[in-house]
């Protein structure tokens, strides 16, 4: 198997990543549009609007990654055929910069989590409606996170395997 298919499978996860991102933000548009037909109580009306914010930015954040990793799946196989060395010589570079970004999405997760909590025991429809969505934003954030980590590092073998 040659390297290149090792990068294209990384970037076809992140385009998958990115298409279940979009869907459930398409998920909670459609949430957010029956809280606001159906939705009799005041929590029921005052989720509304933060899940109409998540669900926008999920599906902005699915669309970009989608399209995004597309367009990289086209320029490393251009990149690859070029200089085959030096592009693996990137990539590993790449891979060991953005890998030590995932302990501060943990982080930050983290404290996202931690102000739903607070939010969520202050009370208040509006407030607790805002920490219910921030839990589901951190939550979700470390499931992705995870398995975002998961393929950096699978991807980061293949490169430490590869003879250059």
């Amino acid at each position: 198997m040659e390297f290149i298919e090792h990068t294209i499978a990384w970037c076809k996860g992140e385009v998958f990543e990115g298409r279940i991102i979009l869907f459930t933000g398409i998920l909670i548009i459609v949430s957010a549009f029956l809280f606001y037909k159906m939705g009799t109580t005041p929590y029921a009306k005052a989720i509304v609007l933060p899940l109409l914010v998540l669900g926008v930015f999920y599906s902005a954040t699915g669309l970009a990654m989608n399209f995004s990793n597309e367009k990289r799946i086209e320029q490393f196989s251009k990149e690859y055929e070029v200089n085959k060395k030096e592009f693996i010589k990137e990539e590993k570079q790449r891979v060991e910069n953005f890998s030590n970004w995932y302990i501060y999405t943990r982080i930050s997760m983290s404290i996202i989590i931690a102000a739903g909590i607070v939010m969520y025991f202050i009370g208040g429809t509006t407030l607790t409606s805002i920490a219910l969505v921030l839990m589901i934003l951190g939550f979700s954030g470390f499931a992705l996170d995870h398995f975002s980590q998961e393929r950096a590092k699978t991807y980061y073998e293949q490169i430490l395997k590869t003879k250059v």
